[in-house]
């Protein structure tokens, strides 16, 4: 899955992609529930796991953990870092850095 972090204004979308060859599945922060606060879906194209989260919130924020397997029954995980922030949040960060 990549990239390792992904950082996205509140209100964007985000999708992640896991490249597994059968039975793949998302983790949100080490659990199966994905955020409550965004609209999530999941698809498959071949061997591309796909994960959209729709108009991020900043509870979107978390370690998405994609665990896949392959062809040999081979198990393996990979994690991105998605970063939600919010605009407000920006320009206050800004106006305290910038003296």
């Amino acid at each position: 899955m990549t990239p390792d972090t992904i950082s996205v204004e509140e209100g964007e979308d985000v999708l992640l992609t896991c490249y597994a060859q059968r039975n793949a599945k998302w983790l949100f922060n080490n659990s199966p529930d994905l955020p409550a606060m965004s609209k999530v879906g999941a698809s498959r194209n071949k061997d591309k796991y796909y994960l959209k989260i729709y108009d991020a919130t900043l509870e979107s924020s978390g370690i998405y953990t994609c665990l896949g397997e392959d062809m040999d029954e081979v198990f393996f995980e990979a994690e991105a870092e998605v970063i939600v922030t919010s605009e407000m949040f920006n320009s206050l960060y800004i106006l305290f850095t910038e003296q």
